[in-house]
């Protein structure tokens, strides 16, 4: 699975993450926005995984999406002149807090650039947009007798789904996607002397990463 980490500390499995640079006066701001959803087994072990993860967000560091120990994209601590520091938090718990084992996250991370640029993250005025999405595969079975309730069944185990789309300047490279050996569609478009953006890519991947499902644990 695709995590998030600020200065070397986990905050959870990333769900969605918007990344955008632009200019806002004579400085170069990189804004990342996550989405993470932090479960548990019980109410309570879902209460303390918000907690911890509220705990390691005080502070500058560097931002990190990593696949296992592989580092994804990243806005080292070393090309900002200021941040990457939390600029905004929002936390859903929903109208069940107390019954649902599932808190949701959204931290909106900013930057202001040095110098300095990493390879890594998208060129100037750019924005790219991560989503992670699971998937269930579900067949509809025949009825066991006249009379009886449609049933379904569950096959297999759950799949994820990595959606890496955005868009740039005409002038700008082409990024990668984040797991070029998972690709399964890409589509990259140029457009040049129109108001469009110069540059759209979108990429479809399908890893072979387990998906833990909520309340499970995985060694």
């Amino acid at each position: 699975m695709l995590t998030l980490h600020f200065g070397g500390r986990l905050l959870g499995g990333l769900a969605a993450l918007e990344i955008s640079r632009q200019a806002e006066g004579e400085a170069m701001l990189e804004r990342w926005q996550a989405r993470i959803e932090v479960s548990g087994a019980t109410p309570a072990t879902a209460e303390r995984g918000a907690t911890l993860l509220e705990g390691a967000l005080a502070g500058q560091g560097s931002l990190e999406v990593r696949e296992g120990a592989n580092v994804l994209r990243r806005l080292p601590l070393a090309a900002c002149a200021d941040g990457p520091a939390l600029e905004r938090l929002l936390l859903n718990a929903g109208d069940d807090a107390n019954a649902h084992p599932q808190r949701i996250f959204r931290l909106q991370f900013l930057a202001r650039l040095g110098t300095s640029t990493d390879s890594a993250t998208p060129t100037p005025a750019a924005q790219e947009t991560i989503i992670t999405l699971t998937t269930r595969r579900i067949v509809d079975l025949p009825l066991l007798a006249p009379g009886a309730p449609p049933w379904r069944q569950e096959t297999g185990a759950p799949l994820q789904e990595i959606v890496q789309e955005g868009q740039a300047g005409h002038d700008a490279p082409l990024p990668p996607p984040l797991l070029p050996q998972a690709l399964v569609e890409q589509r990259v478009e140029r457009h040049a002397g129109t108001d469009l953006p110069g540059l759209r890519w979108r990429y479809v991947m399908r890893p072979l990463f387990q998906v833990s499902l909520p309340g499970e644990t995985r060694p």
